[in-house]
């Protein structure tokens, strides 16, 4: 019993997660693919995948999801 109460003791405090510096990289995430879900509504036709392939990925994959789809999938014309 000593044992489960020093790991769960030790474990605690050695895995506290600092929320104060993940937060921003979170709130600067979604705002990353908000930016680029609404380019994708916006834009007339997107390249080398359909438009809701590059949903996915913009959705599954963050950030490197919206990173592929500003180089790859945007097009040029407005």
């Amino acid at each position: 019993m000593p044992f489960s109460a020093s790991v769960s003791a030790h474990s605690g405090a050695s895995a506290a997660i600092p929320w104060a510096a993940l937060v921003p990289l979170i709130v600067i995430d979604l705002c990353f693919e908000v930016y680029c879900l609404v380019d994708m509504i916006r834009h007339r036709g997107v390249r080398r995948l359909p438009r809701w392939a590059w949903a996915v990925l913009t959705l599954a994959l963050h950030p490197l999801g919206g990173i592929a789809y500003l180089l790859f999938g945007r097009s040029e014309d407005q």
